[in-house]
């Protein structure tokens, strides 16, 4: 037990190390391009600053994997170096105990990425988006959905228009049963429009079947502006690739609200499958992390005077990023519907473990 504790101790205190590098390269790098990029448009450097340390847990998040090989690689490599593995190893030590605590470390990792920093990621990065729109001057473009179906909202210079439907196609392209409000650039609704379907077309919407209220100066209905047409236009700066960026990202949002998400999704007629697919993605983190704590014993668990430890640590690396590269791959496939969303998720990280044991015991038998 006392053993279990030492190499739990020696690992989340490389974990640490490593992770305060990470953040120290994230903002610097990340700040100069920021500064680069916003310094031309006046931005304030407290603003730049502001944004920058909004994203930054985003990107922490993103390099977590790596962070986890590279910390699994300096507490193996540091106790070869001082021939503390040797010793476990002479007291019948097997490699494999001596990489169960790393992996339980990093399974809870995993859990902690979920339930603790993706919550930040989130809050942080909505803040950081909001704050480069404001400092840019764009208007964001928003679609959400509720149990009354899906809200898209466009807008410009001279105003906004929300618009209501119950359906849409998959490609967001054709609206059933649509409402569209227009306001005016003070804010004052204009004109509220409903017709039974909308078709996104170059530059405009449209709309068939549709009847037209306008709207009084205060706001108020006005019955006589009402009027009918076959076919009415509403201009637009949309496009069916904007409408379907328009939907909150699936790390935009919460683990939890990600199922009922996916299910309000599916059923205002558009495809879930990159929501599923990112869901998925995040309950098999911890497994992920159990692979890149194993990938890093795997070429460090040897004593260092055997040599060639920078080309063990070379091909550690090396082997975290093929494994990486598979994962995105296999995710490619999975949105792009060739495999099933589960084998996209779960099987890299499996087959990577699975892998790495095999390694493991071999290298305990030779």
């Amino acid at each position: 037990m006392t053993l279990a504790y030492y190499v739990a101790w020696r690992f989340l205190m490389g974990f640490l190390r490593v992770q305060l590098v990470v953040l120290a390269l994230v903002v610097i790098f990340d700040g100069v391009e920021n500064l680069r990029k916003m310094s031309r448009d006046g931005v304030a450097f407290i603003d730049i600053a502001a944004i920058t340390l909004y994203r930054a847990p985003a990107i922490i998040e993103q390099a977590f994997p790596l962070t986890i090989l590279i910390s699994a690689l300096v507490t193996f490599l540091g106790l070869s170096r001082s021939s503390e593995l040797v010793v476990t190893r002479a007291a019948g030590v097997s490699s494999l105990r001596m990489v169960f605590v790393p992996c339980v470390i990093g399974a809870c990792l995993g859990v902690f990425a979920i339930l603790v920093l993706n919550p930040i990621v989130i809050a942080t990065s909505q803040r950081a988006e909001i704050l480069a729109a404001e400092e840019e001057g764009q208007v964001l473009t928003r679609l959400s959905l509720s149990n009354s179906g899906l809200w898209l909202r466009q807008g410009d210079a001279s105003g906004q228009a929300v618009i209501q439907a119950n359906r849409a196609s998959p490609d967001g392209a054709e609206l059933k049963r649509v409402r569209f409000f227009i306001f005016d650039e003070d804010g004052r609704i204009a004109e509220r429009i409903e017709a039974d379907s909308a078709t996104l077309e170059p530059a405009q919407w449209h709309l068939r079947n549709a009847r037209i209220w306008g709207f009084a100066a205060d706001g108020t209905e006005d019955a006589r502006e009402s009027y009918a047409h076959e076919d009415y236009y509403v201009p637009t700066d949309l496009t069916s690739d904007l409408i379907l960026d328009g939907f909150a990202a699936p790390s935009s949002l919460p683990l939890t609200a990600l199922p009922g998400f996916i299910l309000q999704l599916e059923e205002s007629g558009f495809s879930a499958t990159r929501h599923r697919l990112y869901f998925q993605n995040q309950l098999a983190q911890p497994l992920f992390f159990v692979a890149m704590v194993l990938i890093g014993a795997v070429f460090s668990l040897r004593h260092v005077r055997f040599g060639h430890m920078g080309i063990m640590v070379l091909s550690a690396v090396v082997s975290g990023f093929f494994l990486y590269f598979i994962a995105v791959f296999a995710q490619s496939l999975g949105s792009a519907g060739q495999v099933p969303v589960m084998i996209a998720a779960w099987v890299p990280s499996a087959a990577a473990v699975m892998l790495a044991l095999g390694l493991l015991l071999h290298l305990e038998d030779g």
